[in-house]
């Protein structure tokens, strides 16, 4: 796990996630709304397969309380941090951010902090890939060197 994954808690979330310079997904989910549990398989493969590139997937909870928070990132088998979304520094995020109507919703946050994409709804793992490969750090530095066309190597 990098130090990334095992540095994010509540307390450095707003730090951690929007002062990082590595591209970050950041799910919004429970573990009482289907949809959301369909898709974490789709994150966790995600993660498995895109650590090494750089990304990093952390979802934010909605859960009624801290407790089925935890329970249930352990039963689902979670290969991320997720944070309990009523923590002040989560709330402080959700409110420049905006309410969050639905979920499940996933953004994809670029090295610089913004926000490049909003996926909602139950996402699959081609759309999460789709989403997160323009944000890439090796890509942004193949296009700078090619003079912003991307060869095949």
């Amino acid at each position: 796990m990098s130090e990334f994954v095992s540095a994010v808690t509540d307390a450095t979330f707003n730090e951690e996630v929007l002062q990082s310079d590595i591209p970050v997904l950041v799910d919004f989910w429970a573990t009482w709304c289907g949809p959301c549990v369909a898709e974490l398989p789709e994150l966790v493969k995600l993660q498995d397969e895109y650590r090494d590139r750089g990304v990093v997937v952390l979802g934010i909870s909605f859960d009624n309380t801290a407790q089925e928070h935890r329970e249930g990132v352990r039963k689902l088998g979670l290969n991320y941090p997720s944070v309990f979304g009523e923590t002040p520094e989560v709330k402080a995020f959700l409110e420049k951010l905006g309410p969050v109507e639905a979920i499940p919703v996933t953004l994809v946050v670029g090295p610089d902090g913004t926000i490049v994409k909003r996926l909602e709804g139950k996402t699959s793992y081609e759309q999460f890939v789709e989403a997160v490969e323009p944000v890439l750090p090796e890509r942004e530095a193949r296009e700078e060197s090619s003079g912003g066309s991307v060869a095949p190597s």
